[in-house]
């Protein structure tokens, strides 16, 4: 897909710019459709991941509290 996305069209390089061709009848024109990659599945598990372990990581320093209390009480 990337090797026909680049023979698109010719570069034309000058010590000045870049040209490129603007009269040109593209084969396959770009899409732009944003759900196409599915980036918000992605996104969200990721993020489902990193609140599951900060989730862990609160109950793990609480818990961790409270037993520091309860040893302290009973000594």
């Amino acid at each position: 897909m990337r090797d026909r996305d680049v023979q698109r069209f010719r570069h034309v390089y000058d010590s000045d710019r870049v040209v490129v061709d603007t009269h040109m009848k593209l084969v396959t024109p770009p899409k732009w459709d944003s759900f196409e990659n599915n980036h918000f599945a992605m996104r969200r598990r990721v993020v489902g991941l990193w609140l599951k372990a900060a989730n862990l990581l609160i109950t793990r320093n609480r818990a961790g509290k409270r037993l520091t209390k309860i040893k302290w009480k009973l000594k």
